[in-house]
């Protein structure tokens, strides 16, 4: 039986452009993992034996589950078959990558069970079907990204940073958030040169912040809620629905947090930290 810590992550920026001919958005972004995360726990058995069970139980353990999908993926390949039990506290449909950074890991451990001793650049080469973020968390840490999620460039590591991330109880879907940037943005243009900071840490517009307020007025309103405490700027991840503040001392973060969670006890608040990789065995 193996553990396998998942961690989360962060869109400290987000530019969007237009859609290429198979629909998919080039972006560039900066993306952080973080110290919050979901736990897998795998335990190897016969061949072509399989099970997935979660705490959660919105979290779907069908074939649509994306660790169903690479380990039937590569199930061919493979002399012996898993049960994985995931504890999920990644938020649902929040933006942070929870499922990708899941789907990362259980390749991670294929590689090294199956005796695949790919390269990283192997693992992101076949990770990319899968969906668009998982590349990244091959890696995990800070990257500037751009294409779909398929190009990565490291960059320097946060250091001194401290997160806040509000959990307000509701959830944004992605495809939404894209028709309705589409509709906003009909004269969006391509890809040019970098239109996000790249100075630590990092910290730029996310283009789904307008739409999403719109599609989703309660992100509104909790923006609005979240930066009367203390003044302190509210960001938003990927396509939503998780709310960060960043802080330069643990002290602040906890601070704030806890003015928070007093203001607004029926959401969920965590306390996190940049991480240098995608995952970690326990």
């Amino acid at each position: 039986m193996i553990k396998l810590r998942t961690f989360a992550k962060l869109n400290l920026s987000l530019a969007l452009f237009k859609p290429r001919l198979d629909g998919y958005h080039p972006l560039q972004s900066v993306f952080q993992t973080i110290s919050l995360h979901d736990t897998l726990t795998l335990t190897k058995q016969p061949k072509h034996h399989w099970h997935l069970s979660c705490n959660n139980p919105k979290v779907p353990t069908d074939e649509t589950n994306l660790l169903s999908k690479v380990f039937r993926s590569f199930e061919p390949q493979l002399e012996f078959g898993l049960e994985i039990h995931l504890e999920k506290t990644i938020p649902l449909g929040g933006g942070c990558g929870g499922g990708s950074s899941n789907a990362a890991a259980l390749m991670h451990f294929l590689n090294t069970e199956a005796d695949w001793n790919y390269s990283l650049e192997k693992l992101e080469e076949l990770s990319l079907p899968f969906g668009a973020d998982i590349p990244f968390f091959i890696r995990g840490g800070t990257a500037y990204v751009e294409g779909i999620g398929e190009k990565l460039s490291p960059l320097p590591a946060l250091k001194d940073i401290y997160f806040v991330l509000i959990n307000p109880g509701f959830s944004m879907h992605t495809q939404t958030m894209y028709k309705a940037w589409d509709k906003e943005n009909p004269k969006a243009k391509n890809p040019s040169n970098t239109v996000i900071s790249l100075a630590a840490p990092y910290l730029g517009n996310n283009d789904f912040l307008n739409v999403g307020c719109t599609v989703y007025p309660e992100l509104k309103t909790a923006l609005d809620q979240l930066s009367t405490i203390d003044d302190t700027p509210v960001h938003l991840s990927g396509s939503g629905s998780t709310l960060f503040t960043v802080f330069n001392t643990i002290k602040e973060a906890q601070q704030w947090k806890a003015k928070a969670e007093a203001k607004h006890p029926q959401w969920t608040f965590y306390l996190a930290e940049p991480t240098p990789q995608g995952h970690l065995y326990v």
